[in-house]
């Protein structure tokens, strides 16, 4: 303890980290030279004439308010804690900066933040700020101020602000100088979070994380490297405009939504489209301040943190009902913010190591307010913040008239390019559904005008027609082109495309009498063989999607992918049929036993068609279903359209100039992905 305080003189209060705070700490330490949680707020204070009297404001407020006299104590100690000092002084640089011109002042303001970011802070040291104000003009101070947000949040700063510019007011002689309000102290909202019920917290994040097996995927342009610290440091700003600012409002209010619900709800849908996946997880910052402590609202300090928004972005509901289900199911989870995202990574599925998101939204409802500064005849212009944090891809939201978006991103993972046009996909959602809520989510188009020819025309002028069609469509159309040629060989064995045609569609027709269709899958669990091939093209003519599961598989990892996707049947050989586990109400169909081949033999050869099948067969329907390693969690099925399989054939055959008499070996295991190119 006398490490801590010494002889407890200079020492005015000491007490735990909260579990944001300690969060930070670790971050802070461990990417220090990435500056992580360094905050730079840089803004214009017009009517200042003495920059001495701002200086001396911003260190009245320092003494009275205690978590600004705060250090950091995490060595020799069991537990970090802080420790708030008597007396802090704020370090404050001036400047004149009076004889430079606009540009020269702007070069000198963007060196002055390089050189200040590149210093950072010691966390050890009180107090965790500094300030630099450069006189501008007769009346203008250039202010930056910088501090570590292990302190403050964005509610903080305002509140900070608002006594420094009646600090000053007083200072000045100024008739709006008034006593500053009684502010509580921080320590009350630790007594606070140790009073709250973590039983109840933890039954709520299990809830909402059970099943979550990995972040959702992001559209990288380098993938992480295993030891890369992800960070956002680079930064691109968009603004809606103004017309289109006030519709996404009047739309929000109009049907009880928060501006930020219907953001979150965009990056939601952009992060289904970009992953393919229907459920998505992100982060997003909450205040973190309770209703429930009064005086919250003016206690200086950390009360932020970072909750997972778990999403289903099911294309089939309205715009309206799925972003109003999205913010009820936010203010369900708001009674338990107070939980560390670091405990709730152990609640969930995910491996120990591997983030529940990599990416994070900030909505901003308490920037720099000029409002409080005209209260004392001052004006705030060129506001301006800076900040990294550590996942690889951050969108900031700022309200206004025109509403502000800044995506922030790790340049070692993505190009500019790649941010450039998902801050197009997402001002063009934005726009999307505050001119149309009744629209269905899979109608909303996120690509512009020259993505859409890119896409459509130019990608796909190979010089021939290629029309979007099923599997069985593009391999019966083969058949019809050349029937007598070798499609499948293996050893000794060969199938022409007419003879494969038809024992395909014989085991089709099988298939279909024992209940296969569309949306249902059937596992086939064969090895590389002309039965395999029969099988899938078989499964695809029933309507059905086909699962290849290698037998060489262990038998756990045959049970799991069995058990998860739930197939209708297993088609397999007699051979392989005893490896198989036993899973309730998956009927094993063996190709080779004496009645399987009996029923086949009963089969019609032709082609199965939409009356033949159970449902008519779509575009849209699954084609094929393969799973993941499992390298980053447990092992996720990943479904693959007719419409998907089509273009992806289409592209491949282009790209290596296939052509009649070409070959092309079965290489690769059943299971893995590559076989499916393999095998079109």
């Amino acid at each position: 303890m006398d490490a801590l305080v010494g002889d407890g003189r200079a020492v005015e209060d000491i007490y735990p980290l909260t579990p944001m705070q300690a969060g930070m700490l670790f971050h802070g330490l461990s990417q220090a030279e990435q500056g992580v949680y360094f905050e730079q707020a840089s803004f214009v204070v017009e009517g200042v004439h003495d920059p001495l009297l701002l200086g001396q404001a911003f260190q009245q407020v320092v003494d009275r308010t205690p978590v600004l006299r705060t250090r950091v104590v995490w060595e020799g100690v069991a537990e970090p804690v802080q420790v708030v000092e008597r007396e802090a002084i704020l370090p404050v640089r001036y400047l004149d900066w009076s004889e430079l011109s606009e540009t020269e002042r702007h070069r000198e303001l963007g060196a002055l933040l390089e050189r200040d970011r590149a210093e950072g802070l010691d966390l050890a040291s009180a107090p965790l700020a500094r300030l630099v104000l450069a006189r501008l003009s007769d009346s203008e101070v250039q202010v930056v101020w910088s501090f570590h947000h292990v302190l403050l949040d964005g509610w903080s700063v305002f509140q900070v602000l608002s006594d420094v510019f009646s600090c000053h007011a007083a200072l000045a002689g100024h008739e709006t100088g008034r006593a500053l309000p009684a502010r509580r102290p921080f320590r009350d909202y630790l007594a606070w979070l140790q009073a709250q019920d973590a039983r109840a917290a933890e039954e709520h994040w299990r809830g909402v994380l059970t099943g979550l097996e990995s972040p959702t995927a992001l559209p990288y342009d380098r993938a992480p490297r295993q030891a890369h610290t992800t960070r956002s440091s680079a930064w691109l700003p968009l603004e809606l405009g103004e017309a289109e600012s006030a519709r996404l409002s009047e739309f929000a209010k109009g049907h009880r939504l928060t501006l930020n619900t219907v953001v979150q709800g965009a990056w939601s849908l952009l992060l289904s489209r970009y992953s393919g996946q229907r459920e998505v997880c992100f982060g997003t910052t909450v205040s973190g301040r309770p209703a429930d402590l009064a005086g919250v609202d003016g206690i200086p300090g950390i009360f932020i943190n970072t909750v997972p928004v778990r999403a289903d972005v099911d294309g089939a509901s309205d715009v309206v009902g799925w972003l109003q289900q999205l913010q009820a199911a936010q203010a369900e989870s708001r009674r338990f913010d107070f939980v560390s995202l670091a405990q709730m990574q152990t609640w969930s599925d995910l491996p120990g190591g591997v983030n529940l998101f990599d990416s994070i939204v900030v909505f901003e409802n308490y920037p720099i307010n000029d409002d409080v500064a005209a209260e004392h005849g001052l004006q705030i212009r060129e506001a301006g913040a800076v900040e990294t944090t550590n996942y690889p891809l951050s969108l900031v939201a700022l309200p206004g008239r025109r509403l502000s978006v800044a995506l922030g991103y790790d340049p070692d993972l993505f190009d500019a390019t790649t941010i450039e046009r998902m801050a197009g996909h997402l001002t063009r959602v934005l726009e999307t559904v505050a001119a149309d809520p009744t629209l269905a989510l899979d109608r909303i188009d996120i690509l512009s005008e020259e993505e859409r020819h890119q896409v459509l025309e130019a990608w796909n002028d190979t010089g021939r027609e290629v029309a979007p069609a099923t599997l069985p469509e593009l391999f019966e159309a083969q058949v019809a082109r050349t029937p007598d040629a070798p499609a499948v060989l293996f050893g000794d064995e060969h199938l022409s495309y007419a003879e494969l045609n038809e024992a395909a569609n014989r085991l089709a027709h099988l298939l279909i009498d024992l209940g296969a269709g569309p949306e249902q899958i059937v596992a086939l669990a064969l090895a590389r063989s002309v039965e395999i091939v029969v099988a899938q093209l078989a499964v695809a003519k029933a309507g059905a999607a086909y699962l290849p599961v290698d037998p060489e598989y262990p038998a756990e990892r045959i049970a799991f992918m069995l058990g998860d996707a739930a197939p209708v049947m297993v088609l397999t050989v007699a051979e392989l049929a005893g490896r198989l586990p036993s899973i309730d109400g998956v009927a094993v169909v063996v190709l080779d036993e004496p009645a399987t081949l009996a029923s086949l033999g009963q089969q019609p050869d032709h082609d199965p068609t939409d009356a033949d099948r159970r449902a008519p067969l779509r575009l849209a329907h699954p084609a094929y279903v393969i799973y993941t390693s499992g390298s980053t969690g447990r092992p996720k099925g990943v479904v693959v359209s007719h419409a998907g399989l089509a273009s992806y054939s289409a592209a491949e055959v282009e790209h290596f100039a296939v052509q009649a008499g070409d070959r092309v070996l079965q290489f690769s295991s059943p299971s893995f992905a590559a076989s499916v190119l393999e095998l079109c």
